[in-house]
């Protein structure tokens, strides 16, 4: 059995590349961070909450509305992968 990795960036949606998370703040951030984990939800065939609770977990935070740049920044690149 084989498995294929599948990225943003063989995705069509404008997800921001690294660098661009790396500059992101703030507002912007947060709702680059909740839109990719719909994107996420949508490409995987699960529901929202199911990803954002994986994405929590997977970036060690509390919950996404705590979570400060930094911890978003980090879901961005979880969300990449």
């Amino acid at each position: 059995m084989t498995f294929e990795a599948v990225t943003f960036d063989m995705a069509t949606l404008d997800f921001p590349t690294v660098a661009e998370i790396a500059r992101l703040r703030g507002a912007p951030l947060r709702s680059r961070t909740e839109s990719g984990g719909e994107a996420v939800a949508g490409i995987v065939g699960k529901p929202a909450d199911h990803v954002r609770s994986r994405l929590i977990r997977t970036a060690g935070i509390k919950n996404l509305q705590a979570a400060d740049d930094e911890d978003l920044r980090e879901c961005l690149r979880v969300l990449r992968t």
